[in-house]
């Protein structure tokens, strides 16, 4: 398979990584539908199945599309059938439904988006989506049935990246600069606010932060744990908080996530 490269010196190549992420995650969860999801308050394991099964479904209309959304109803339907008619086997036939998509597609094929201003996005940007989420979710379904599950650095830092670059939203309460460090890799993230919204920052802006009379803080931990820290799936005691504590965890919790 070809090698995806979203940064110099790093290759992901994503379709195996959602092969690998939703084979890990099924093999978690066969049997075991009963298991409270920490993660996901009221949850149990079948409930985060099915939603990782319509994720599927949704992106394997969306990629051959040519950039037209699916119609969600439709969408929901198939789930409920794959389901009703199948149990267990339902998130396998909906992930195998996924991969058949990815391979009859190119990497440049216009793909319907939420997070794109245009409202569409080359389909090995999907790709990644799907991918980090299988992740996330993969690791949901360890932790309800006592397991253990890691993602290779090169997998987790782009995770944090994408995370960075897609889901930040909300403000902080005052101006201010946080670090994200990657201890296992060396990736640093500036991300922050000048009032103007959280959002990943460059460096000069990061300066202007700062001079502004800024405050300032650091998160450090290897990319799996600064990835899973984003999506509120460890918390950030598990890391080195530097700084302004209250900072730094006001902006790893004010995400696009609700």
């Amino acid at each position: 398979m070809k090698c995806h490269r979203y940064r110099p010196g790093v290759g992901i190549d994503l379709r195996a990584a959602v092969a690998e992420h939703g084979d890990g995650l099924e093999a978690a969860a066969r049997g075991r539908f009963d298991a409270p999801v920490p993660a996901c308050p009221g949850w149990v394991v079948g409930d985060l199945v099915r939603h990782v099964a319509e994720v599927q479904l949704w992106w394997a209309a969306a990629l051959p599309a040519g950039g037209a959304a699916p119609e969600v109803d439709e969408v929901r339907r198939e789930v409920g059938e794959l389901f009703d008619g199948e149990g267990p086997d339902g998130l396998w036939l909906a992930s195998a439904r996924l991969r058949d998509a990815a391979g009859r597609v190119g990497d440049d094929a216009p793909v319907w988006a939420w997070w794109s201003p245009t409202g569409r996005t080359p389909a090995t940007e999907v790709l990644r989506r799907v991918a980090h989420e299988l992740v996330v979710h993969r690791h949901d379904a360890c932790a309800a049935v006592g397991e253990p599950v890691t993602a290779s650095p090169e997998l987790a830092e782009d995770g944090v990246a994408e995370f960075a670059e897609r889901l930040l939203g909300g403000d902080l309460a005052r101006p201010g600069v946080v670090e994200l460090r990657a201890v296992d890799t060396g990736r640093t993230w500036l991300i922050g606010s000048a009032g103007d919204g959280l959002r990943l920052l460059d460096a000069a802006e990061a300066d202007r932060v700062r001079a502004g009379g800024g405050a300032g803080g650091a998160l450090s931990g290897t990319a799996e744990l600064l990835h899973l820290a984003l999506w509120r799936r460890v918390a950030p005691d598990r890391l080195v908080v530097e700084g302004d504590g209250e900072l730094v965890r006001a902006a790893i919790t004010a995400s696009r996530l609700g």
